[in-house]
């Protein structure tokens, strides 16, 4: 219908909503990225405390 030039509630309310979606998605890729940056240092703080046992 909006090809047609009529607004409906339905497209209304999806273009309300995509910007939370956005944010969503956004945080979603957030938290996956921290939670790997939180790994890595796990594993280089076990591979100082390796390298260390060695010396």
């Amino acid at each position: 219908m909006e090809k047609d030039g009529i607004q409906t509630n339905r497209d209304n309310y999806n273009r309300e909503v995509e910007p939370y979606n956005q944010t969503v998605g956004n945080l979603h890729t957030y938290r996956k990225d921290k939670q790997q940056v939180e790994q890595e240092k796990i594993r280089q703080e076990e591979q100082k405390d390796q390298d260390f046992k060695v010396i």
